[in-house]
């Protein structure tokens, strides 16, 4: 089991925006066995995430659902398309698979 990562303050926890965004469009990244590009309804806009699913996860798997993202991380390009977001999944050390955290509606705030 990986360690737990260092202690962070209240204040600094209560900076991470997460919501629940729904999957409104899957296209896999072109020359990329692993990549998708999402693109996410936050509820109030949308929002483009890169993000390496393609390997574990079949489009169906994750077009129309809702996912808990974090929506003000930096934006940053990867394979030339700039990234939004960063969708949040639980890893199962023992057998490395991903698990989706379900959420509600588009727009709900993890607390």
């Amino acid at each position: 089991m990986k360690p737990i990562k260092e202690e962070i303050t209240f204040e600094y926890l209560n900076k991470i925006d997460i919501r629940i965004c729904e999957v409104v469009a899957v296209e896999r990244v072109e020359d990329s066995t692993k990549l998708y590009k999402l693109t996410i309804d936050t509820g109030s806009e949308k929002k483009t995430v890169i993000s390496a699913l393609a390997d574990r996860f079949t489009p169906e798997d994750l077009l129309d659902c809702c996912f808990p993202f974090v929506l003000n991380l930096v934006p940053r390009k990867i394979k030339g398309i700039l990234s939004e977001a960063m969708i949040l999944l639980s890893e199962d050390e023992s057998t490395g698979k991903y698990y989706f955290l379900d959420g509600s509606k588009p727009g709900s705030v993890v607390l």
